[in-house]
């Protein structure tokens, strides 16, 4: 299953409770302004850190590195462009990382958590599932040509 977490647009520093796989945490975002980007700290129900201040960039796994973790998700979560976006004429579904920035993030750029059973499968993150998990009126499980 896939779970969009919803971001509030234009606010710098916000926690969010969750269930990833069954299990309660706690999402921690801050906004940097000299970088124009946000962090994500991942704790427990407690408030106990687990992992972070992460990085976020679109299209880039948070939690793979860090499988060493136990206590954190099973899965995986992703920041997902749910917008074409123009750079130098070309209109294209951000495909490569870059961090999103100030009223960004939760508008043009989805948050979204992948459950331990979607990363398991073969296809994971694939350009057609991001694809159709970023759009739900598209579904092109063979990617693009």
């Amino acid at each position: 299953m896939i779970l969009e977490i919803n971001i509030p647009e234009k606010t710098a520093f916000f926690k969010q409770r969750v269930e990833l796989d069954g299990v309660n945490y706690l999402l921690d975002f801050s906004y940097n302004e000299r970088e124009d980007s946000f962090y994500l700290t991942l704790q427990d129900e407690d408030g106990l850190h687990l992992q972070g201040p992460m990085k976020i960039l679109t299209n880039w796994p948070m939690l793979r590195w860090h499988r060493y973790e136990k206590r954190l998700p099973p899965g995986e979560l992703l920041a997902i462009a749910t917008q074409s976006t123009d750079i130098h004429g070309i209109a294209h579904k951000t495909p490569i990382p870059s961090a999103p920035g100030y009223g960004v993030l939760g508008k043009e750029i989805g948050f979204y958590y992948f459950d331990e059973e979607e990363t398991r499968t073969p296809e994971a993150f694939s350009i057609g599932e991001l694809d159709a998990a970023s759009d739900p009126g598209t579904s092109d499980p063979e990617g693009p040509d």
